[in-house]
């Protein structure tokens, strides 16, 4: 079981690698146009930068410290291009930057213990994640086009899809350790009630003993009191003989 469980979770962790991998280069190298000058190479750089977020080695910074790093880049990458690139914001996202986020907000309902807190970061996450696609409105308003707006309603789906998978996640792993606890639980249960009985049974032999021994201890003083009796009366008894003796 321990086996099959660790080989499929190998493939997801592949399978995940290999996704990144395609999107990225999908991101690398679709067509930028050099009319829109260096907005259109910043998915190539807010995709990786995100990816680093997500599959940063070691448990620092924690999974929430990250997922808000990310959302708080994505969110001030999305107003920067909106104030100073406006029309020219075509290409300004691709597919990794809006993957990783939505990994990222996944995790973050699963792993971030405190509720607060995990609301929170999942909030800033859902945001920025649907913002991303507003990265065109400038563009749509001015070629009266729709790309933002389907944009962020497929987001908001991705956004659904990535909080009830985390959450699901969530509640498995609470009734995981719930189920944990329970067993815990009663097997302290009948590890004190196995204690009761062998000390209870103990006692009650060592009360028996020792009233048995105060039983015997009565009965020998008795029986010692009854020994020295007749030799404290032969003399009472010998006296009279003496004297009629004389």
């Amino acid at each position: 079981m321990y086996t099959e469980t660790s080989r499929l979770r190998r493939a997801l962790i592949a399978a995940g690698w290999i996704l990144l991998l395609a999107v990225g280069l999908m991101d690398a190298f679709a067509g930028r146009s050099m009319h829109y000058r260096w907005t259109s190479w910043l998915p190539v750089v807010s995709g990786p930068l995100a990816c680093a977020a997500l599959l940063w080695p070691g448990r620092r910074p924690s999974t929430q410290v990250r997922a808000a790093l990310a959302a708080g880049c994505s969110l001030a990458l999305t107003v920067g291009i909106g104030v100073f690139a406006g029309v020219n914001g075509a290409g300004t996202w691709g597919f990794l930057e809006g993957v990783v986020l939505l990994v990222l907000l996944s995790r973050a309902v699963r792993a971030v213990s405190r509720p607060g807190i995990a609301v929170a970061v999942s909030a800033a996450l859902a945001v920025a994640v649907i913002a991303i696609p507003l990265r065109w409105l400038p563009m749509d308003i001015r070629y009266d086009g729709q790309a933002s707006i389907t944009g962020s309603l497929l987001m908001t789906l991705g956004v659904g899809l990535a909080l009830a998978w985390g959450l699901r996640a969530r509640l498995l792993e609470e009734q995981r350790a719930r189920d944990i606890a329970a067993v815990r639980q009663r097997q302290r249960l009948e590890l004190a009630h196995d204690l009761h009985d062998f000390v209870a049974h103990h006692v009650t032999g060592m009360i028996v003993q020792a009233n048995a021994a105060l039983a015997l201890q009565h009965t020998v003083r008795i029986g010692d009191a009854g020994l020295d009796a007749p030799s404290g009366a032969g003399p009472a008894r010998g006296r009279p003989r003496g004297r009629a003796a004389r």
